[in-house]
């Protein structure tokens, strides 16, 4: 009889072991609790922190003639550039199919803006490009910055693949239809 006491004994003893164990590597704040992957930012969000815009020399918000509000101008299919400074549309040969008038109106207190005509599509990528120069990082690096577009059917917006042309000090990525679209960390 004391064999199998003792025999309980030991498996009353293991199970509480284990459940203590197992509870306690469960706790995300527990010591011993083993590191899971980082958490990822979201590439999707319903509202951004927008960065804000400001003249050369980081004084004020940019208004006036240094960042036209609305810019616009005719392509073909031969491509080209339009650029109001803070904003650089980069658009290849081919990319249109077609002529058409392209505008830009920017927000006025914030890297943010909407292209058209609206529903434009390109047969190629083009460059959407935002000037860092113009914009106030605060802490953030250039790296921390992503350029995002507003889902209309979603309500959502989308972070772009985006990355930091150094030499050009500008935030850059590659879009295939117009939108609003906007820089925020």
């Amino acid at each position: 009889m004391r064999s199998l006491n003792t025999t309980r004994g030991w498996l009353v003893g293991g199970l509480l072991i284990l459940i203590l164990v197992l509870v306690g590597c469960s706790r995300d704040d527990s010591p011993i609790a083993p590191s899971g992957p980082a958490a990822l930012e979201p590439d999707t969000r319903t509202e951004l922190n927008f960065l804000p815009i400001v003249n050369p020399g980081g004084e004020g918000p940019a208004r006036g003639p240094w960042i036209p509000i609305l810019i616009w101008d005719r392509f073909k299919d031969d491509g080209g550039e339009l650029d109001n400074g803070l904003i650089r549309l980069v658009i290849p040969e081919n990319a249109l199919g077609d002529e058409a008038y392209i505008w830009i109106f920017r927000d006025p207190f914030y890297a943010k803006a909407t292209f058209g005509p609206e529903g434009l599509r390109f047969a190629k990528k083009v460059e959407l490009r935002f000037d860092l120069d113009y914009v106030q990082l605060g802490s953030l690096s250039p790296d921390d910055v992503s350029i995002w577009w507003f889902d209309d059917d979603l309500n959502e917006w989308e972070r772009l693949d985006t990355w930091f042309d150094q030499s050009e000090r500008e935030v850059v990525a590659e879009i295939r239809h117009f939108s609003v679209y906007a820089l925020s960390d």
